[in-house]
């Protein structure tokens, strides 16, 4: 009778360990299928770094030998702190004509455009053929009409040796320092043009120190339909691809687990 049921219960425990080890198998043979289906529909669809169904080209600068300061400041974007350094020019949309340009004259810290190009800046002061630039936070809106009343659309270029004709960001001197980006980050507002039609951009700059002139030029990013606005800090949305090869990627490498299902849902942009 003992040997019976140590047989029936042997029996169990083998047929228990078979089924679980089958479904160990399946559900890794399942979720290794949905892993090679979301590689394909990354290889065939679109870079997703492109932004697949946003309006919105994103950019970002790099420095070339950044140090790697304490947080809360980074420098991993492109330094622009004195004139050995030379201007930094770019051009938002790829057609091969500059669009901006940052430069410090070891003065002051400063931004001009080329054609038409227009910066959202303060009006300058009597005489003075040079503007500060405010700092805008993230989610300020950027389109033909500024988003405070103190702010004007306003051409800016670079005219030396006699000086720019620009818009600054800050500057010191042996009689002190002025400009209101003294150790904060922010976003400046730029209006340019392609075919003739306005387009309206971002660039986020970060100043950290105080008392001085310079700062880094981290990254940039416009809308492509001409006149709209932009939110300051937006990017290009994932597209519906990236979306599900994201969802997928994540019951994939879950690993197997017998007996477990996961609901997961992906969202497609609108």
């Amino acid at each position: 009778m003992s040997l019976l049921i140590f047989q029936q219960q042997h029996h169990s425990a083998f047929t228990a360990s078979y089924k679980s080890d089958e479904l160990m198998r399946l559900n890794w043979e399942r979720k290794t299928g949905l892993l090679a289906l979301a590689l394909a529909l990354y290889w065939l669809g679109p870079a997703p770094c492109h932004g697949q169904g946003s309006t919105i080209v994103y950019g970002r600068l790099w420095n070339p030998n950044p140090q790697n300061p304490p947080p809360p400041w980074d420098d991993s974007g492109y330094p622009v702190f004195s004139s050995l350094s030379g201007a930094l020019t770019v051009d938002l949309n790829g057609d091969g004509q500059p669009d901006v340009g940052f430069a410090d004259d070891d003065m002051s810290f400063y931004i001009y455009g080329f054609g038409s190009t227009r910066v959202l800046t303060h009006p300058p002061a009597g005489l003075d053929i040079n503007s500060f630039l405010p700092v805008l936070p993230a989610g300020t809106e950027i389109g033909a009409t500024p988003p405070d009343l103190s702010l004007i659309w306003r051409e800016t270029l670079n005219l030396p040796p006699s000086g720019p004709y620009s818009a600054t960001y800050n500057g010191a001197n042996s009689e002190g320092y002025a400009g209101y980006w003294q150790g904060v980050q922010g976003y400046t507002g730029v209006e340019f043009y392609i075919a003739g039609q306005p387009h309206y951009a971002w660039f986020r700059v970060g100043t950290p120190f105080v008392g001085t002139h310079g700062g880094y030029i981290y990254d940039y990013a416009y809308d492509t339909r001409p006149g709209a606005p932009i939110l300051a800090g937006a990017v290009p949305e994932p597209g519906a691809a990236v979306l599900l090869l994201l969802g997928l990627a994540g019951v994939c490498w879950s690993g197997p687990q017998a007996g477990r299902s996961r609901l997961v849902r992906v969202a497609s942009p609108n």
